[in-house]
């Protein structure tokens, strides 16, 4: 398994959405960033390995910051949320060669103001397996 793979897919599905990614140590002025805009992450040290039938399995979430206008109001934000929800459900897969990754759930946080900005934040649970 690659953790490279992994991010590239995650993110593609994400990019999906149609909305501006901001990559991981990729440097971006967030006060001038145009709203709405979504700010991924793999959470360091979620990754467990664990082998079952021969084949590895590997926990991680991986995070989204939704940024979108404080003038808007719940509606812009949530209406992200809706989306990633749709995209990412539960038991949802993404493929990308030897390795499937499997959505466990999602989870988001409440809203809160970040200086010119509103932000959630969603988790993604997921599993992958490789060897399969």
């Amino acid at each position: 398994m690659s953790l490279l793979a992994v991010e590239v897919a995650l993110q593609a599905k994400v990019r999906s959405l149609g909305y501006t990614v901001m990559p991981e140590n990729v440097p971006f002025d967030q006060d001038t960033q145009t709203t709405p805009f979504i700010e991924v992450y793999s959470l360091p040290n979620t990754n467990d390995e664990l082998h079952k039938n021969g084949r590895a399995e590997y926990l991680g979430i991986y995070q989204l910051s939704i940024y979108t206008d404080p003038n808007k109001g719940r509606g812009e934000s949530l209406g992200i949320i809706d989306a990633i929800n749709s995209a990412f459900y539960a038991g949802s897969e993404i493929n990308s060669g030897d390795t499937k990754i499997i959505i466990d759930g999602i989870s988001y946080s409440q809203g809160v103001n970040d200086g010119n900005h509103y932000r959630n934040n969603v988790s993604i649970n997921y599993r992958v397996f490789t060897g399969i």
